[in-house]
């Protein structure tokens, strides 16, 4: 049995939709090779597996298991529940200069903009799947 496409994978564990992944896929890298080139180099068994790949492409932190312990509840109240789930998105650990967002889709933009100007401070996206 062939292993699923990296585009089924992404669909399937992610908020990505159709139109940010070919975008993403027609993305070139500093040699100018596209990322549907270097992504279609490998096979991918998980969701985990083919977002991970593409998160070293675009310089971004995975997280396969999140370690629910760590979330900061103070933080994670403050954001309506519904917002939460429809931009798959959940504040993770609150520092000094920045605040830490878990999230299934790292090119949604607005979402993480929305939450810097909630906590007025730098976000940067920690990238998980849906299934997390």
């Amino acid at each position: 049995m062939a292993a699923p496409s990296f585009e089924t994978l992404i669909k399937k564990g992610t908020s990505v939709t159709e139109e940010q992944l070919q975008t993403l896929l027609r993305t070139t890298d500093p040699k100018g090779t596209p990322y549907a080139d270097l992504l279609g180099r490998h096979s991918y068994n998980t969701p985990e597996d083919a977002l991970a790949e593409l998160c070293k492409l675009l310089g971004l932190e995975f997280i396969k298991d999140i370690p629910v312990n760590d979330i900061a509840v103070d933080i994670v109240r403050g954001i309506p529940i519904n917002y939460a789930k429809t931009q798959e998105v959940l504040p993770f650990k609150d520092e000094a200069d920045r605040v830490i967002v878990l999230t299934t889709n790292p090119v949604n933009h607005k979402a993480l903009e929305d939450l810097r100007v909630k906590f007025g401070k730098r976000v940067t996206a920690l990238v998980t799947t849906s299934s997390r």
